[in-house]
């Protein structure tokens, strides 16, 4: 088993990785790490490939540790896939469990902001993100829970809350003309899925 602890913190997302060295300022915490496999294998035709074309340095903005944010600089490594005929000649590694294409959060980063904006979302989830030393938008938390894939119901939805006290706050449903600009944003929380967000402007 890899060891998995960084100043006296178990951090198990971190098993991929090798963390080279520590750095604490007054805004957080920053973590060099690096891959720790040494092949990677080709996202498109699975075959292992260990030829680096080339390497870069990829910032993510981890969870807080201790109350104080924490950020990743990434080494990251460009492969070449020698398949003959894979439509993907060069592919960037991804470190299971911590990275993701495009994002610049790390997956448990991004899981617990989406926990935030499924249960609260709007203001109120910006504000405990903030207690939790996770600086965040609200459109921000709207998009993250936008961009989660549509989940299957076995059953209706019985039960949909609406806030009507504070028609231009979110989550609120405000029709035209009674005080807002006709915009609606309703989401449905059923057993903590998310089934779905309404939205008329």
């Amino acid at each position: 088993m890899h060891d998995q602890t960084v100043g006296g913190f178990f951090l198990p997302h971190l098993a991929g990785v090798v963390v080279e060295r520590v750095e604490s300022a007054a805004a957080g915490t920053v973590l060099f790490v690096r891959a720790r496999a040494a092949a990677v294998s080709c996202p498109v035709c699975a075959t292992v490939s260990t030829s680096v074309r080339s390497r870069y340095q990829r910032r993510l903005t981890d969870t807080p540790v201790g109350g104080r944010p924490v950020w990743l600089l990434l080494d990251v490594r460009r492969f070449n896939c020698r398949t003959a005929g894979c439509a993907t000649r060069t592919f960037v590694e991804q470190i299971p469990g911590l990275t993701a294409r495009r994002r610049q959060r790390s997956q448990p980063s991004q899981q617990l902001l989406h926990g935030i904006s499924a249960a609260l979302a709007g203001r109120a989830g910006v504000r405990l993100a903030a207690r939790l030393t996770m600086g965040v938008s609200r459109s921000t938390l709207l998009r993250l829970l936008r961009s989660e894939p549509e989940q299957t119901l076995t059953t209706s939805p019985r039960v949909l809350g609406v806030d009507l006290s504070r028609p231009w706050d979110y989550p609120a449903v405000v029709e035209p003309g009674a005080g807002g600009a006709g915009g609606a944003l309703v989401p449905e929380v059923v057993r903590g899925m998310v089934v779905g967000i309404i939205a008329r402007l």
